[in-house]
């Protein structure tokens, strides 16, 4: 249940199952493994995806005790990000950290141009693993994989598609569409998901904030998307 006692008192730890379950999917043998279904996606979506999901486990386990122990899920998920894109773009480890990283920084960073607006940037790397006191962020952890390059299309358009506002739209997961199809009580929203089959919505900040709150209930939705 991932808890331990410390002290006497009831505390949270990262479970090894939990470890060897995610290290399992980047590395094996001793060696890191490519992800082959993203090997079609923009590089900017390969490294968000991996960002976003290593994320997500931090997040959930922060407060846990142990929480150093993903210290090494991090490095085994980077070197699989690597191989990744080495396989992509038929280059070596060495060759790939040089094209992605950020000068002085140990970031792996991918910046796509948008005219009139900040460029899109997905980084790696720059997640702290440090244990935290405070509220566990309401932040699901899974497989993130978008349809090729198209969740890079929606964000460059710039709009909220739960409102049509083009004030600082961000990205909102869900663990697994089959949930949604699963429900029968289903929000305007996740009706919108579950018809277009996508984990991903494209929101403004001002809906993402409404949606973990629990304030999205019969919001309209933007038709055009």
């Amino acid at each position: 249940d991932g808890r331990r006692h410390v002290n006497q008192k009831m505390g949270l730890r990262v479970p090894n199952k939990v470890l060897q379950e995610y290290t399992g999917q980047y590395q094996r043998a001793g060696k890191a493994l490519r992800n082959t279904k993203m090997l079609g996606n923009s590089d900017y979506e390969i490294i968000r995806n991996y960002a976003d999901i290593f994320r997500g486990v931090y997040q959930y386990y922060k407060l846990a005790w142990n929480v150093s122990h993903l210290h090494n899920l991090k490095w085994k998920m980077e070197s699989s990000l690597v191989a990744t894109l080495a396989g992509k773009h038929k280059m070596s480890a060495k060759q790939t950290y040089q094209k992605y990283r950020k000068a002085g920084t140990k970031l792996l960073v991918k910046e796509v141009p948008r005219k009139g607006k900040e460029p899109l940037i997905a980084t790696w790397g720059g997640e702290k693993v440090v244990r935290e006191i405070g509220t566990i962020h309401d932040q699901k952890v899974g497989d993130r994989i978008s349809k090729r390059s198209e969740l890079e299309k929606r964000l460059l358009a710039g709009q909220c598609e739960a409102c049509g506002s083009t004030l600082k739209v961000e990205v909102h997961h869900i663990n697994a569409l089959k949930d949604l199809l699963k429900r029968k009580d289903l929000k305007t929203y996740e009706k919108w998901m579950a018809a277009k089959k996508r984990k991903t919505m494209v929101v403004c900040r001002k809906c993402h904030t409404d949606i973990h709150a629990g304030r999205m209930q019969n919001h309209s939705y933007n038709k055009q998307s």
